[in-house]
């Protein structure tokens, strides 16, 4: 069954977004806080404010913690090992 929610508004970074979708709003919100955290441990520790470019390591990072498709294990060393450590 496909329910469809109220948008949620969620501050990412400063910005208000308004969020559609037919996820739980309390989801919504717990996935923005989470881009919200992720995108200031990188601004801090790159000390940068230039939000486009803090946004794009954000999602790298992000994306790092995720599991590659058809890696294999010890693979994420060797790409980490390329590219540099995920930040903390």
């Amino acid at each position: 069954m496909n329910s469809i929610y109220m948008p949620v508004k969620a501050e990412i970074f400063g910005q208000m977004y308004t969020i559609h979708g037919e996820l739980d709003p309390d989801y919504i919100q717990k996935l923005a806080d989470y881009v919200d955290g992720k995108m200031r441990e990188v601004a801090n520790a790159t000390s940068t404010e230039d939000t486009q470019k803090v946004a794009v390591l954000a999602a790298r990072a992000i994306a790092d913690e995720l599991p590659a498709p058809n890696a294999k294990i010890g693979d994420r060393g060797r790409i980490n090992a390329r590219t540099g450590p995920a930040l903390p």
